[in-house]
């Protein structure tokens, strides 16, 4: 007897599938493009890509889908459907070693790409009721952006 099982698009191995296979560049460009809100002209996707780890004791972090968009900008894709009550941090910890493992020796440091992680919760994190949300670093005395090399 077989039994049909519906698999969703929010299911990990279905959503890294489609948007980080080699030759689908095409629909993740779609889908950046629809949540960024910007041209794009190019889309580089990486797979398996776990956080660079500095000590055997450092926690793993294995990111859904990277991709480099522009060849400026590094993004992190997550998709999360149960709420573990760490997002906030969880996002902070990977943009932070999106952001240390993107430059490379002798480089200057104003040559690291901005850095942007979206995440796709099946939860809402804020009390806002927006569907979506931009957070980036300000100053809390005067609210202005300090740079506009981190995105979440």
């Amino acid at each position: 007897m077989t039994k049909n099982v519906e698999l969703q698009l929010t299911n990990d191995y279905i959503f890294k599938r489609l948007f980080s296979k080699k030759g689908n560049e095409d629909i993740l460009k779609d889908l950046l493009e629809g949540i960024l809100e910007i041209p794009i002209e190019k889309v580089e996707v990486m797979q398996e890509v776990e956080l660079e780890r500095v000590d055997i004791k450092d926690k793993l972090g294995v990111i859904d889908i990277k991709a480099v968009i522009n060849e400026d900008t590094t993004v992190d894709i997550e998709m999360q459907i149960a709420d573990e009550k760490n997002m906030i941090e969880r996002t902070l910890y990977y943009w932070a070693g999106l952001y240390y493992t993107g430059l490379k020796r002798g480089r200057d440091y104003k040559l690291n790409n901005k850095v942007i992680t979206i995440n796709i919760l099946m939860y809402n994190i804020f009390k806002e009721e927006n569907y979506h949300t931009i957070a980036t670093i300000r100053n809390d005395e005067n609210n202005k952006k300090i740079t506009d090399k981190l995105e979440i």
